[in-house]
C-alpha cells in the first residue's frame, strides 16, 4: 500500500528545505533529510513515499529515468543531497552503525580507511586465530589475524591454513 503525500506538504518541506529534489533526475525524485524517498512522477499523478529495498542491511531504491534503472543506496543519496563533501571523500558512514538510520545527523563523509575501522566493526568481525603444531597441539591463541601477524604470520599463510582445515584446498 502505497503512503501518498499531500502536495502542500511536500511544496512546504521543500521550501524548509527538509526535502530536496535528487540530482540528474529533473524533480521526479525527492529525498527528505530523515531518508525517505519520494516520487512525484507517476501514474496516480499524486506524490508518496517510495518503500525501499533491502541490500546488505542497507536501504536501497531503484530510481528509472528515460526508462533506464539505476540502484542507489538511500544513506548516498541522503549524503549527496544534504552533505557537503569538501575533501571528496569517497564513502559515508553511519556513525550510530545502525545500517538502515539514514538521518542527516548519523551521516558523514569519510575515507576507505575511517570507515573500516569505525567503531565497533573490528571486534565485530575479528576471530582468533590458533597457532596449531603439525601434530594438532595448540600453541598459541590470538585476538586476530591482524595480531597474528605481529609475530610473523602472514594473513595469506593463515587464509591458506584454515581453508585446507575446511576442506577448501
Amino acid at each position: 500500500m502505497r503512503k501518498y503525500i499531500d502536495f502542500n506538504y511536500l511544496d512546504s518541506n521543500i521550501k524548509t528545505g527538509f526535502i530536496k529534489p535528487i540530482d540528474g533526475f529533473l524533480g521526479k525524485y525527492y529525498i527528505s533529510r530523515n531518508g525517505d524517498v519520494i516520487t512525484v512522477n507517476n501514474k496516480a499523478g499524486h506524490p508518496f513515499y517510495m518503500k525501499n529495498n533491502n541490500r546488505k542491511g542497507y536501504q536501497g531504491i531503484i530510481l528509472t529515468y528515460k526508462g533506464e534503472e539505476k540502484t542507489f543506496s538511500v544513506h548516498r543519496l541522503v549524503a549527496m543531497t544534504f552533505i557537503p563533501n569538501p575533501n571528496n571523500y569517497p564513502v559515508v558512514n553511519h556513525k550510530n552503525e545502525i545500517k538502515t538510520d539514514n538521518r542527516v545527523e548519523n551521516l558523514e563523509w569519510c575515507s576507505i580507511k575511517y570507515n573500516t575501522n569505525y567503531g565497533t566493526r573490528n571486534a565485530r568481525v575479528s576471530k582468533p586465530v590458533a597457532q596449531i603444531s603439525k601434530e594438532g597441539v595448540i600453541l598459541n591463541i590470538f585476538k586476530s589475524t591482524i595480531s597474528a601477524e605481529q609475530f610473523g604470520f602472514t594473513a595469506t599463510a593463515i587464509s591458506a591454513c584454515s581453508r585446507v582445515k575446511n576442506g577448501y584446498s
